[in-house]
């Protein structure tokens, strides 16, 4: 695990103009902090279930707002990941970067968007309802969980998006052990953040703004590198590198 650590910080290093890149998102920040559909905790950001009983222009323009932040975030999930793919396997292919980038962020961006509404439907259901919350959250972190790898299998195979849903089942399956290292490692950076808001909160009072900037530049690249470090070690190219 330390192995993998250190190589993820390494990627992470020599990509961080990639990873500053991820600030972009924060171009976002005011108008999710404007718009009362959209909260942002800890450095996430949570879409409220109001947003179905806004009026039909105010509901039109938040979707568009969501479209154009996920196709952005996609887009640099996906250059962060084929760069450190890149790294490891130094390989090279008859393609350029921007016709990579071309090729699987709207991979990318179908998937996050499938996922979306697969989640928001779930709980949307669960809510008009009158069902426990709780069981809500709980489907909803099993979603997630078992699609873990997918953005890093749509680019490192190159499948399509059922055929890297069944690649990333049997990798967690392959790879447990590593699995559960990955799962930690996100809860552990989320937990970092909700520590870092409630410290700088509590001390100068703008932990709120100051979150979403750490998740941007360092929580968000990093966690994907970390990702791709590890599906790449299906491959066998990080047992190469550490002889």
């Amino acid at each position: 695990m330390i192995f993998l650590i250190r190589e993820t910080f390494d990627c992470y290093k020599n990509n961080f103009t990639i990873a500053l890149l991820f600030g972009v998102l924060l171009i976002f920040l005011p108008i999710f902090i404007y718009a009362s559909e959209i909260n942002i905790e800890a450095g996430s950001i949570l879409l409220d279930y109001s947003i179905m009983s806004k009026d039909s222009s105010s509901f039109v323009l938040s979707v568009i707002i969501i479209l154009i932040f996920l196709l952005f975030y996609s887009t640099l999930t996906t250059l962060m990941i084929f760069a450190v793919r890149r790294e490891i396997s130094k390989s090279k292919t008859k393609y350029s970067i921007l016709e990579q980038i071309e090729k699987f962020s709207f991979k990318i961006f179908a998937f996050y968007l499938i996922l979306l509404l697969i989640i928001f439907s779930i709980n949307f259901i669960i809510l008009s309802n009158r069902l426990n919350i709780i069981l809500g959250l709980v489907i909803s972190t099993i979603i997630a969980i078992i699609t873990y790898f997918v953005p890093q299998s749509i680019i490192i195979d190159e499948f399509s998006l059922t055929s890297a849903l069944a690649a990333n089942l049997d990798f967690i399956r392959r790879k447990s052990d590593y699995f559960i290292y990955a799962l930690a490692a996100g809860f552990l950076l989320f937990l970092l953040v909700v520590i870092a808001e409630f410290i700088i909160d509590s001390i100068f009072g703008f932990g709120y703004y100051l979150t979403p900037i750490l998740s941007a530049i360092f929580v968000v690249p990093f966690l994907e590198s970390l990702k791709t470090v590890i599906y790449l070690s299906k491959f066998e190219l990080l047992l190469t590198r550490k002889k």
